[in-house]
């Protein structure tokens, strides 16, 4: 049988907020009233994340222009952290203003654009666009010390508008061109911004109906206000966090509160989590691979990794810090395919069969049960259900499950027993059940 309501809610808020949890926090957030938990989400900026902080010094990796390290480092903020909301809106940002360091190839430049994201995660969307538009890695992504005075570059304008704040459709090219007149001049030397004043239009432009001697700057606080920018902006937290298809009139909320807020990108989000929309789409996502990666590691209180955490999402194509364009990764059903599905399988093979205490990666499999007080087939199949799957699976596949482990005994410590229990989690974890957020 599944979780009760509450447990069902806790989970299904700590996935999607977050990438899960051990069944302690899901019990913790289900002891709450479901508001307070969003809040408790939502309210990072003062929980104390030092323990996820040794942890990161712990993996030993002090070089940041390392990009294996980079990306290990930032698995392992994710699977470790106090904070999941911050961490899960950093991807967010990271796939909505998704830059590569197959072009970057700047590391420290794609950690601290990681850190900008991090810091800015709930600020005002304008004030978060103004960073994003002075950050190295950006202007190096999108060409903008090529951007210069009577020879715009226009691949930054261009993408702010279609990617990054208003979409296709709501401009023409002639603002491209303008626009990109506003951004000359914006060049990234040394790996920081610097604004080259000889190379800069500062001529009058006419842009999205309106004419002015603009800047940067100007042209975001005219894309901040503009009601296509609340729409694209709302309809992608409300995919993110909620559902492939918005309602319509979920988007015209979240808009509305967009502007009312002075463009808050935190109300946003407490709105769409504390709305009955998120709660209805119980289930319904299909797991990112960091989602999947992240999630299995939380849920079954795996106390150490290694650097080689870093190719594990990007086996089932999704390499962090390196997304296939700048419109970001491709979600939903796109996730899955033969390969990524076996590549899924494969992973959750050799995680659940770690079973060297002194290793990465190591589970307590049978520690986990015992501490449950669990010692027979159909409780160690509840308990694992119950831990990854919220127990939301047919009666077929229980007891498939049940009849797999036998009539093994549990209660004591074998070979035998803790390779069924290992088999076990595979299996739950390889299930199509699994796959889903």
């Amino acid at each position: 049988m599944a979780l009760d309501s509450k447990h069902m809610q806790a989970a299904h808020l700590l996935r999607r907020a977050g990438f899960g949890g051990s069944q302690a926090l899901v019990d913790e957030y289900a002891n709450l009233d479901f508001t307070a938990a969003v809040d408790r989400l939502l309210n990072f900026s003062n929980v104390d994340n030092s323990a996820m902080d040794n942890r990161v010094a712990a993996l030993g990796m002090n070089n940041p222009a390392d990009p294996k390290g980079i990306r290990a480092v930032w698995l392992t903020r994710m699977l470790y952290t106090a904070r999941p909301l911050e961490e899960k809106m950093t991807l967010f940002w990271h796939n909505h203003f998704a830059t590569a360091i197959s072009k970057v190839n700047d590391a420290v430049a794609m950690q601290r654009q990681n850190d900008l994201f991090r810091s800015h995660a709930m600020d005002k969307f304008d004030v978060l666009l103004k960073q994003v538009a002075r950050d190295p890695a950006m202007l190096i992504w999108l060409d903008s010390n090529t951007n210069r005075k009577g020879s715009p570059n226009e691949n930054w304008a261009r993408e702010l508008m279609e990617l990054f704040t208003m979409g296709i459709g709501n401009y023409t090219e002639d603002d491209v061109k303008q626009e990109a007149r506003a951004w000359t001049g914006w060049f990234e030397r040394q790996g920081a911004f610097y604004f080259a004043r000889n190379q800069h239009d500062f001529g009058s432009k006419t842009y999205l109906g309106q004419t002015g001697n603009f800047n940067g700057d100007d042209i975001i606080d005219i894309l901040a206000k503009r009601p296509a920018t609340a729409n694209y902006i709302s309809s992608k937290l409300i995919k993110w966090f909620v559902t492939d298809k918005p309602d319509p009139a979920m988007v015209k909320r979240i808009s509305d509160l967009y502007f009312s807020s002075g463009y808050s990108i935190g109300a946003m989000v407490a709105a769409i989590l504390k709305s009955p929309e998120f709660l209805a789409a119980y289930r319904t996502q299909i797991k990112s691979p960091t989602d999947f990666t992240v999630g299995m590691l939380r849920s079954l209180e795996v106390q150490k990794v290694d650097q080689n955490i870093a190719y594990v999402p990007a086996a089932m194509n999704m390499d962090l810090y390196n997304p296939p364009s700048v419109k970001g990764w491709d979600w939903g059903t796109a996730w899955i395919s033969t390969g990524t599905y076996f590549a899924r399988a494969n992973t959750a093979d050799r995680i659940a069969l770690q079973a060297n205490k002194n290793t990465p990666y190591y589970i307590d499999a049978m520690g986990l049960l015992k501490r449950a007080g669990i010692t027979d087939a159909s409780g160690a199949v509840n308990f694992y259900l119950d831990l990854l799957c919220d127990g939301d699976v047919s009666d077929g596949t229980r007891n498939d499950l049940v009849s797999y482990i036998g009539n093994v005994d549990l209660s004591k410590d074998n070979q035998n027993s803790e390779a069924k229990v290992r088999g076990l989690i595979h299996l739950i974890l390889a299930s199509p059940a699994y796959q889903m957020n």
